[in-house]
């Protein structure tokens, strides 16, 4: 058994079920969007600075002006880092809305094994042929029986369900956490030195712990299940950021 399916194999087929359902590809395509927005800007700042610069170059030379430029060429550079770091949020946002739009494809309603319908059916059918053998009392055996046999059918039907839906679910935690490793690094990448506000003067230093993406969950995949469950597939194991300005429940743009 795989260490995927472990944290799954003991959950009961409803809970499986809404941990699925209750994710929304949509909304997790709509915040891919706003942090591709958010890369278009940055991208857009560090063109349009760097440009400045080169203007400027050919009027200001001297120690100051050297300063100037090496400060503001950080920011350039800082900026094109930070719309990279937006641009991998994007990228992983969109590879995690396609596997759940496949899993709530193939998930399988609990309900639909519920009804006990071989049960019923076995009753039916055993009556039938033993009351057509031996008379009433026949058709009473045979019901009993008939129905024990339709009993057991059931159970394997729900247990089976069960086990695909599993499947279902480990398949789509595989594809998050593969995403997660490969788009999202756990360290972002700190702002350099020469950012300017970082040595004496007035404005408050930029901190150097990273940039401003922040890990916050995924609420477009949804949060069905108990807690420790529901994380692990409604949402990917790093969490991804929520673009600055976005609100999930925000449904204008439909």
């Amino acid at each position: 058994m795989s260490d995927t399916r472990a944290k799954y194999d003991h959950l009961d087929h409803n809970l499986l079920y809404s941990m699925v359902m209750d994710g929304d590809p949509e909304q997790v395509d709509k915040l891919g969007a706003k942090w591709n927005s958010l890369k278009t800007d940055m991208n857009n700042l560090a063109t349009a600075l760097s440009n400045d610069l080169a203007g400027l170059a050919k009027t200001w030379s001297s120690k100051s002006g050297d300063e100037y430029h090496k400060r503001v060429s950080s920011v350039v550079t800082f900026a094109n880092t930070v719309a990279g770091e937006f641009g991998s949020v994007d990228s992983g946002l969109k590879l995690m809305s396609g596997p759940l739009r496949e899993a709530k494809a193939n998930a399988e309603d609990p309900a639909e094994t519920a009804d006990n319908d071989s049960t019923v059916g076995g009753v039916v059918a055993g009556a039938t042929t033993g009351g057509a053998i031996a008379g009433p009392a026949g058709a009473l055996a045979g019901g009993v029986l008939g129905g024990m046999f339709g009993h057991d059918r059931d159970e394997e039907q729900r247990k089976q369900a069960r086990e695909r839906m599993i499947t279902v679910v480990v398949k789509l935690a595989d594809a998050y956490d593969t995403t997660a490793q490969s788009q999202w690094p756990n360290d972002p990448q700190r702002p350099p030195g020469e950012l300017p506000g970082t040595v004496g003067n007035n404005i408050n230093p930029i901190s150097d712990s990273g940039t401003s993406v922040k890990p916050h969950t995924v609420s477009a995949t949804g949060t069905g299940g108990p807690a420790g469950h529901a994380d692990l597939v409604t949402r990917p194991p790093h969490e991804a950021p929520v673009a600055p300005g976005f609100d999930p429940s925000d449904n204008s743009g439909e």
